[in-house]
C-alpha cells in the first residue's frame, strides 16, 4: 500500500455498507465490554482477570527486546517503562502501526516507544513531539544508543494545542498517537477536536484514556473518562470509532478517523497475534463425593442423612454467647473444582465459613471465605460452584501464594459462628479430567 493513501476493507460481492456494520457491532461490543469493566473494583477486576492479564505480560516479553537505557534517564521513568504494564502497552501499540507509515506521535517522553516503533514497525517516517527540548534530547539519546539513530526521526518541540493543519500536513501522518496525554490536559475535548480537525479524514488517530476507576495514584490527571464520555467526546470531535479495547485493566484505547470508511488498519489490528490463555486440564464432567466419606474435625458432629447429604453440627448450644468453630474434611479427585450444595438452618448464627483445597502434602492451593457478618448465609439450599482465584457468590476467593500444586487432593470446609451451629450439606462434587 503506498503511504498516503488507504484502502478499505470490502467482503468478496458485497456491499460496503455490510463491512461497516460488522464495523459497528464490533465497536458496539467494544463500549459494552469496558462498560462492564467500569463497574468493576479494580482489585476485583484483577483477581477476575488476572489470567488473562498474565498471559498478556508473558506475550509481550515475549516479543519485544528490552531497549537499552541512554545516559540521562531517571531510574524511576525507566522503571515505569519497562513494567510489566506498560510494556503490554506497548506491545499493543506495535499491533496498530503498519509498515510504512508515517507516524506522528503526540507527547515523546524519553522515546521508550519511540524506539519500539522505529525497530519493529518500519515506519515510513517518525515525527514526534514534546513540551520541552530536555524529553526530545533524551528521545535522541536513546535513538541512538539502541542502533536506531539512522531511522528516519524527526522531533520537535510543540504543544498539542498549538498543532495547525499546515503544521500537520507537511508531515502527512497515516497514523497519529495520542497515548497518556488527554488526561493530563484540562480539556480533553478541546484537545481531541482540535488534532482531529489538522487530520485527512483517512488518517487514522489512536488515543488512550485510563480506564475509569484506574491509576488514580496518579494526581496530574484532570478528569476521568468512562464509555459514555469517550463516545460523546469522539462524536464532538468528528470522529467515526473503529476499535475501542481495554489494556490491561488500566487503559481504554481508541482507533479513530474522520471518515465513516472502514480502514485497513481495523484489519490489520485483527490479524494481529494475541496470547491465549493458559487454561486448566480440561473439565468432562462432575464426580459426585459419598458424603459417608466425610471426616469430621475436633469439635464437629457429622449425622447423615436419609439418602444423599449430611448435618454438620459444632458446639453444643449451652453457652450461645460462646464461639464455636469447626470443621470438615473429604478427599477431591481430579482438578481442584468443587460444587456444594448447602443450607443453614439457623443463618444467624453463623459467621464464617472457609473453604480449602490442599495438595497430598496438605499444602493449600485454592481458598475462599465467606464472610457471613456482611453477607448472612441463607436456610434454602444454594449450589456454589469453586475454582481456584474465581469467587462465586458469598464466596470470595483468597490467594494462597504462588508455586502451590494445582491439583487438590482434599477439601476443608471450616465453619465458624457463635453457640450451636448446624451445616447442612446435602450434595459435594468435584470435577475430573478424563485421561
Amino acid at each position: 500500500m503506498e503511504a498516503g493513501t488507504t484502502e478499505h476493507i470490502d467482503l468478496p460481492n458485497g456491499p460496503r455498507h455490510t463491512v461497516e456494520f460488522l464495523r459497528d457491532e464490533h465497536v458496539r461490543a467494544g463500549f459494552d465490554a469496558l462498560h462492564l469493566l467500569e463497574r468493576l473494583e479494580p482489585a476485583l477486576a484483577r483477581s477476575r482477570y488476572e489470567d488473562r492479564l498474565t498471559a498478556w505480560v508473558r506475550h509481550a516479553r515475549g516479543t519485544i527486546e528490552p531497549l537499552t537505557r541512554a545516559p540521562g534517564i531517571r531510574d524511576a521513568d525507566f522503571a515505569i517503562a519497562t513494567s510489566d504494564a506498560t510494556q503490554v502497552r506497548y506491545r499493543r501499540v506495535l499491533d496498530f502501526a503498519m509498515p510504512g507509515d508515517r507516524i506522528l506521535d503526540i507527547g515523546v517522553g524519553f522515546g521508550y516507544l519511540a524506539c519500539l516503533l522505529l525497530r519493529y514497525t518500519g515506519p515510513k517516517t517518525y515525527t514526534g513531539i514534546d513540551l520541552t527540548q530536555e524529553r526530545l534530547d533524551a528521545a535522541s539519546r536513546m535513538a541512538e544508543v539502541n542502533g536506531l539513530a539512522a531511522a528516519t526521526m524527526h522531533l520537535a518541540v510543540k504543544d498539542a494545542y498549538d498543532l495547525t493543519p499546515e503544521w500537520v500536513a507537511q508531515h502527512d501522518p497515516d497514523l497519529v498517537l495520542l497515548l497518556e496525554v488527554l488526561e493530563h490536559v484540562p480539556d480533553a475535548e478541546a484537545a481531541l477536536a482540535s488534532i482531529a480537525d489538522c487530520l485527512r479524514p483517512d488518517a487514522a488517530i489512536l488515543f488512550s484514556v485510563p480506564v475509569y476507576g484506574r491509576i488514580e495514584q496518579c494526581w496530574g490527571h484532570h478528569s476521568l473518562f468512562d464509555a459514555a464520555r469517550i463516545r460523546s467526546m469522539c462524536e464532538d470531535a468528528g470522529l467515526v470509532v473503529h476499535h475501542i479495547e481495554d489494556v490491561y485493566d488500566s487503559w481504554a484505547f481508541v482507533l479513530a478517523s474522520r471518515s465513516t470508511l472502514v480502514p485497513e488498519r481495523l484489519l490489520h489490528l485483527l490479524s494481529q497475534p494475541r496470547p491465549g490463555v493458559k487454561g486448566s486440564p480440561q473439565i468432562t464432567r462432575f464426580v459426585g463425593i459419598p458424603l459417608r466419606t466425610v471426616k469430621p474435625g475436633e469439635g464437629t458432629k457429622i449425622r447423615q442423612l436419609r439418602g444423599a447429604g449430611a448435618e454438620v453440627t459444632i458446639g453444643s448450644g449451652r453457652r450461645p454467647w460462646r464461639r464455636s468453630r469447626g470443621e470438615l474434611s473429604f478427599a477431591v479427585p481430579g482438578d481442584s473444582r468443587l460444587r456444594l450444595q448447602m443450607s443453614f438452618p439457623r443463618p444467624r448464627r453463623t459467621r464464617r465459613v472457609s473453604v480449602v483445597l490442599s495438595d497430598a502434602e496438605g499444602r493449600p492451593t485454592a481458598r475462599w471465605e465467606w464472610d457471613s457478618f456482611l453477607r448472612r448465609p441463607r436456610s434454602a439450599r444454594q449450589t456454589v460452584v469453586l475454582r481456584p482465584g474465581i469467587g462465586f457468590g458469598r464466596f470470595a476467593p483468597v490467594s494462597v501464594g504462588e508455586g502451590q500444586s494445582a491439583t487438590a487432593q482434599v477439601a476443608h470446609i471450616a465453619i465458624e459462628g457463635r453457640g450451636r451451629v448446624t451445616f447442612m450439606l446435602h450434595r459435594a462434587a468435584a470435577a475430573a479430567t478424563d485421561v
